[in-house]
């Protein structure tokens, strides 16, 4: 009685410890299930996609440009201190901290 008493004291291996070991033995026979459900979803993809819209426009290209370019520099300077003369006037010419961190009297 001695050896079933030993073989029960030993834990079993953890479930993933055992699917990885099914998994490595099996693996011809799980490498042809994945291709063959890839090839399957790769047949069933335009009837899946029916409704998806692409814009022409994400095709193109280098059509955006990632840098600002001095025109653009220029007009976001204009808008801060158009929104900083905007402020100025609605609290009566309190002192507003403009964008370099100087103090201005509006």
């Amino acid at each position: 009685m001695e050896p079933s008493a030993k073989e029960d004291t030993q834990p079993k291996p953890r479930l993933i410890v055992r699917l990885g070991i099914f998994l490595a033995s099996h693996h011809i026979l799980f490498s042809a299930l994945c291709c063959s459900a890839g090839i399957i979803a790769l047949l069933f993809l335009p009837s899946l996609a029916k409704n998806t819209y692409l814009s022409e426009n994400a095709l193109i290209p280098g059509s955006a440009n990632p840098l600002f370019s001095s025109e653009d520099v220029t007009e976001a300077n204009k808008f801060i201190k158009g929104i900083e003369a905007a402020a100025g006037e609605s609290r009566g010419g309190i002192f507003i901290t403009n964008v370099t961190g100087k103090c201005q009297n509006s």
